[in-house]
């Protein structure tokens, strides 16, 4: 099983605009596979998007590989690795005998949305279809899938750095496009009716603003004492990181607000810019 190469976390501008990219994608892939599996019929089921993990981790063992390209673009290929019951989960409203082939051909008709929506139009079909765990990535992601009475099951979503390079020239025009577009409607939350969206208007939710993370070994840990320091993963400038539920719904900068600490809101994400009201 291949391992991730690299160093943990962030470390340039770049990499912090292609994590930043490929967040924007999956969330737009996540809202594509909510808006199927709540047509199927699935009552009570939610989709969550984890932050990216440290580039030194290992991936699972004895995951089963999903593969898919954009036409044409062989090196641009999104991996999804996950138990059998994670895809069977996600194949839930299908409609085949094989839950897992329906999981799998969900992502595909998903990820071929998303793709166009991110990358335009290809003149070529895309190849999709069950794989290997990839040799090299550059970011992983997590989506959970939650339903009623079931532990979440989870599956581990790689991209190639061909398509996180993709994704980061295409980040800039779009929020270019966006900027220009501040009139544009704003579409309804997928799956939730108008009258459910009020009723959950007074529930208060934890917000939590991430500064960075790193990882370091237990002996490091436990030599350390009062006024020594740990190095996040974040540079000196970047942004902060607003969480909702353990996803991210927006990025700000650091403020003081009558002797508190702030978050001046600088961008949300797809999901966030519902939440915050299209800012």
């Amino acid at each position: 099983m291949a391992q991730r190469k690299g160093r943990p976390g962030m470390t340039s501008r770049g990499d912090t605009a292609g994590l930043e990219a490929t967040r924007a994608f999956l969330d737009g892939l996540k809202e594509e596979l909510m808006q199927e599996i709540s047509a199927g019929a699935a009552v009570g089921t939610i989709i969550t998007r984890s932050e990216p993990a440290p580039k030194s981790d290992p991936l699972p063992q004895g995951l089963i590989w999903w593969t898919g390209s954009r036409g044409g673009e062989l090196n641009c290929t999104f991996f999804v690795g996950g138990q059998a019951e994670a895809w069977k989960a996600f194949g839930c409203g299908g409609e085949s005998s094989d839950p897992a082939e329906d999981g799998a051909a969900r992502f595909g008709r998903c990820l071929e949305k998303t793709f166009e929506r991110r990358l335009g139009p290809s003149t070529l079909e895309g190849i999709f279809g069950w794989g290997q765990p990839p040799e090299s990535f550059s970011a992983t992601l997590v989506l959970s899938l939650l339903s009623e009475g079931s532990a979440p099951w989870e599956l581990h979503c790689c991209f190639s750095p061909e398509l996180q390079d993709a994704l980061r020239r295409d980040e800039a025009p779009h929020r270019a496009q966006s900027a220009m577009d501040p009139g544009t409607p704003k579409p309804p939350p997928i799956g939730i009716s108008p009258v459910a969206l009020d009723l959950l208007m007074d529930i208060e939710v934890p917000v939590r603003v991430s500064f960075g993370r790193t990882r370091v070994r237990m002996g490091e840990l436990l030599s350390m004492s009062v006024g020594g320091m740990i190095e996040l993963d974040q540079e000196l400038g970047d942004y902060v990181d607003v969480l909702v539920n353990n996803c991210v719904v927006a990025r700000g900068e650091v403020v003081a607000v009558d002797g508190n600490y702030g978050v001046r809101i600088i961008d949300a994400t797809p999901g966030g810019r519902r939440l915050l009201g299209g800012s």
